[in-house]
C-alpha cells in the first residue's frame, strides 16, 4: 500500500483532485482504495499507523482548513460534564464564533 504522506506529494494532491472532480468523499475514499493508498492515522499511544483509507479520515482530511492555508483555533469547546465522574463533550463552534482565523497563514495545497 503507497503511503500518502502529505497533499503536496503527488498522491496527495491527487486526494484534492480527486474531491473536486468528484464531490464527494465516499467517491474519493473509494478512488483511495482502488489505487492502495494508505493514511496516516494515530494509534492510541499518539504513533503514527498507516492505514487504508476510512470515510471518517477522508471527511477529516477535507475539512481540515490548514489544507485551505488557514490557521484556526477555537473551532470546538468542551463542555463541561452533567455529572461527576462522566466525560466533557466537545462540540464543535460555528465559525463566526471561532477564536482565531488567520486565513493565508500556509501555503493552501
Amino acid at each position: 500500500m503507497t503511503h500518502l504522506t502529505t497533499p503536496s506529494t503527488p498522491a496527495g494532491q491527487a486526494h484534492f483532485a480527486a474531491f473536486l472532480e468528484k464531490r464527494s468523499a465516499g467517491k474519493v475514499l473509494r478512488s483511495l482504495l482502488a489505487e492502495g493508498l494508505a493514511l496516516p492515522r494515530r494509534d492510541r499511544y499518539g504513533d503514527i499507523a498507516w492505514r487504508p483509507p476510512t470515510r471518517h479520515a477522508v471527511c477529516a482530511i477535507l475539512k481540515n482548513p490548514a489544507y485551505a492555508g488557514a490557521f484556526v483555533y477555537g473551532r470546538t469547546r468542551t463542555c463541561r460534564p452533567p455529572l461527576p465522574g462522566a466525560r466533557p463533550t466537545i462540540k464543535v463552534r460555528p465559525r463566526a464564533e471561532w477564536t482565531i482565523l488567520i486565513k493565508g497563514a500556509y501555503p493552501a495545497y
